[in-house]
């Protein structure tokens, strides 16, 4: 015969193993989310917050986007437009941009690609996500991506360092 403090003592530790496991399971949730907002917080060394702020009508909405250090900004912006592209040279020729004009850094490497152009022109009017990539003529890499009105990307990326600038435009924000 099984005795009530057995049985008691077997109903404990059934419940002791299930509070384990529930442990277990919220450490791993506690610990993705230290590592994600370690990530996102832009605590990675070689990588720089920048912003980018445009307007839709009257409402204003700014972006960030966290990318490799040490390069140089060009404005570029449309004539009698409220619209820029923000380019970030690198001395390595590669560039990573962020515009909200239809025709982009990267317009000439998505033209070539003939049908997928209309796809870009209709994504940019009707304000939806597309995302091009290819290689440029003399083989190094570029990427387009569209969210709503606003475009992300780079080109002239050698194959070492397009992990990165991929990392990069995944941090846009």
């Amino acid at each position: 015969m099984v005795s009530l403090t057995q049985k008691k003592d077997s109903q404990l530790e059934q419940n002791f193993h299930l509070y384990l496991k529930q442990m277990k399971s919220l450490t791993k949730i506690y610990f993705s989310i230290c590592i994600s907002l370690f990530i996102s917080c832009g605590t990675t060394d070689g990588l720089k917050n920048v912003s980018f702020s445009h307007r839709i009508g009257f409402k204003k909405y700014t972006y960030k986007m966290a990318i490799p250090k040490k390069f140089e900004i060009k404005y570029v912006r449309g004539d009698g437009e409220d619209k820029m592209e923000k380019q970030f040279w690198y001395s390595d020729s590669s560039v990573i941009y962020v515009s909200d004009f239809e025709n982009n850094l990267n317009y000439d490497n998505i033209r070539a690609l003939s049908s997928l152009y209309a796809k870009d022109a209709k994504a940019f009017v009707f304000r939806d996500t597309l995302m091009l990539e290819g290689k440029t003529k003399t083989g190094l890499y570029w990427k387009n991506i569209r969210y709503n009105n606003v475009s992300i990307g780079y080109n002239n990326v050698n194959l070492q360092q397009k992990s990165i600038y991929d990392q990069s435009l995944n941090t846009w924000r």
